[in-house]
């Protein structure tokens, strides 16, 4: 019990965050006004030519990967930047010095210095290689396959080649394709959110605007969540890199160097306890040479 009140301010404040990062009106937006600014007929759906012309416009519906670095270089980049070359030179130094004078201070503080450059590399390898984990991740929240209205006439297309205005059916245990904005639903319709906000508990869902914000409202369901239950029909109002999983992602891009809390201090303690290392062991070379 007591750690409810803090799972439920985290998730709270995670919510927080995503909102100040998505801004959508398509939830208020009249469906005729929506429906001419798409260029789309809730009816019939798409032509054949809209949908070329769309594709060429806005590109494959997924998410752009991040560029993938061999996992060797990756290792390699976090043992040799400049701080840690600074830790190396300075390991090297104390190793020069045990050879020359034999002195076992000078062997422990060799191998202190590359120990720290070892440890502090593999923690800020695992922290990198977690955050490209979680983009790879990404791709797997869409669905292979998904029943859409082109030509007046219902086909499975590949989820990959919707478009703004493409009109989908999404059933129970279907992943929703796209960010979507619900037309017609059944009464149990609901969205599992918890890969998006975090919330624990499916989300009931309708065709109506309910609240302002549009992480709040139930005429949205978004790209990368589930339908664990009712079936819908929804016009696509954003593919690709413009869904709010596209702009997650894109964030998640930007501070993927970023060091986890948690280590934060490890870090800096380690920063400064080597720095005081080395300046011991230039003392120690000087002091051997002199």
């Amino acid at each position: 019990m007591s750690d409810s009140p803090k799972k439920k301010t985290a998730e709270e404040q995670r919510q927080h965050e995503l909102k100040k990062n998505v801004v959508l009106t398509e939830h208020k937006e009249p469906l005729g006004d929506l429906q001419t600014r798409l260029g789309t007929s809730f009816e019939s759906g798409l032509t054949t030519a809209q949908v070329k012309t769309l594709q060429d416009k806005w590109g494959a519906n997924m998410l752009t990967p991040p560029k993938e670095t061999p996992m060797c270089i990756m290792f390699v980049k976090e043992l040799t930047g400049f701080f840690s070359l600074l830790l190396w030179l300075g390991a090297v130094l104390c190793f020069v010095a045990y050879y020359l004078k034999n002195e076992a201070d000078n062997l422990y503080l060799g191998t202190v210095l590359a120990l720290v450059v070892l440890i502090t590399g593999i923690f800020s390898f695992l922290q990198n290689k977690k955050s490209s984990d979680l983009m790879k991740s990404f791709a797997n929240m869409l669905p292979p396959k998904v029943l859409v209205l082109r030509d007046g006439v219902k086909v499975n297309e590949d989820a990959k080649l919707l478009v703004p205005g493409d009109i989908v059916e999404v059933n129970a245990g279907d992943l929703v394709p796209a960010d979507l904005r619900v037309l017609e639903c059944s009464d149990n319709l609901q969205v599992d959110n918890s890969s998006l906000t975090g919330e624990s508990e499916p989300q009931k869902r309708k065709n109506v605007c309910t609240n302002d914000d549009p992480l709040e409202t139930q005429n949205l369901c978004f790209f990368g969540t589930q339908i664990p239950e009712g079936s819908m029909t929804a016009v696509v109002i954003s593919t690709g890199d413009h869904t709010v999983m596209g702009r997650i992602a894109a964030l998640a891009m930007q501070t993927k160097n970023e060091q986890v809390r948690a280590g934060c201090w490890c870090w800096c303690w380690c920063r400064s306890t080597c720095a005081s290392v080395l300046c011991s062991s230039v003392f120690w070379v000087c002091y051997v040479f002199i």
